[in-house]
């Protein structure tokens, strides 16, 4: 069950969300596809600000801190998006569906393909899904790993993506069989972290994850990387996908999980901060404030 928790923030850095549809209410479907915006909140005040709008089809998002990096899964294309003026260009084309995005130490930029079931439209795709690097400075694309898919055509692919080091950890979803497996990305090798109920987005630091089961009641569990063994952090919500993890340094707990995980169930249009160490949440953006129009994809920056 929720606990409610409200304590004193443990870091500054704004949130990032990517929001699906421009009416709260709900999207008019997969034709034509939904337009949707880059919002950032403050994080200490909980005030958004548009930073840019009118987006096909975002999804999820990842931030140097100067740009943000959004997959438009109808398009197949990632744009970036300058949190300054919102000026937004196009830097990587010709992707099947991308869903997760992530970047690394040397500023590579990853990607999930997920060109599988009736909600990707593009004629040309991959047959399979896969995950992907983009040089951004060249704009080349390559091939990384293979990624697991329903046999039926059916939705079911691979769809959040974090980076830690030299490995992804990538929510792979075929059904019965789902699971947060871990590639690395020199190799490709794939290594399976732990079985999952219908994974979505996850966010990844200090030996841990934090990962999105949108099966049964929908919950944000934490994954400790080296056991697999699973923790229910918070259950019963309502559509989640995006999770984004604020880890304070230094931390004087023993697991060294110090900071704030957010969590955004699309259903109720809002955004949960939940408190590593007092171990509740609160709502930290949307609901009767001011709500989102389907939040998805998150990132602090």
């Amino acid at each position: 069950m929720l606990t409610l928790c409200f304590g004193i923030a443990t870091t500054n850095r704004d949130l990032l969300v990517a929001e699906n549809c421009l009416t709260p209410s709900g999207c008019h479907g997969e034709e034509p596809p939904p337009l949707g915006s880059v919002v950032q909140v403050n994080a200490t005040s909980g005030e958004r600000r548009v930073v840019a709008t009118n987006i096909l089809d975002p999804v999820w998002i990842v931030s140097d801190g100067t740009v943000a990096y959004v997959g438009l899964f109808h398009s197949g294309e990632i744009v970036s998006v300058s949190l300054d003026d919102g000026t937004t260009t196009t830097v990587a084309k010709n992707l099947s569906c991308p869903e997760g995005v992530a970047l690394d130490e040397q500023g590579y930029l990853y990607t999930v393909e997920n060109p599988v079931g009736n909600e990707c439209r593009q004629p040309m795709r991959k047959p399979a899904a896969q995950l992907t690097k983009i040089d951004l400075s060249s704009g080349k694309q390559t091939f990384v790993a293979g990624l697991r898919s329903s046999t039926s055509g059916e939705e079911g692919g691979p769809h959040g993506l974090a980076i830690e080091g030299n490995n992804a950890y990538v929510c792979e979803c075929p059904e019965g069989t789902a699971s947060l497996t871990q590639v690395n990305l020199q190799s490709g090798t794939k290594t399976q972290v732990v079985p999952l109920n219908s994974p979505s987005g996850c966010a990844v630091g200090g030996g841990y994850a934090f990962v999105v089961e949108q099966g049964r009641s929908g919950q944000l569990v934490q994954v400790e990387l080296s056991t697999g063994g699973k923790t229910v952090l918070l259950d019963e919500l309502k559509g989640p996908m995006g999770v984004a993890l604020d880890l304070t340094r230094p931390c004087p707990k023993p697991d060294g999980l110090c900071g704030s995980v957010y969590v955004a169930p699309r259903m109720t249009n809002e955004v949960l901060k939940y408190q590593l160490e007092q171990g509740g949440w609160e709502v930290f953006a949307g609901s009767d404030k001011v709500p989102f129009n389907s939040p998805i994809g998150l990132a602090v920056v």
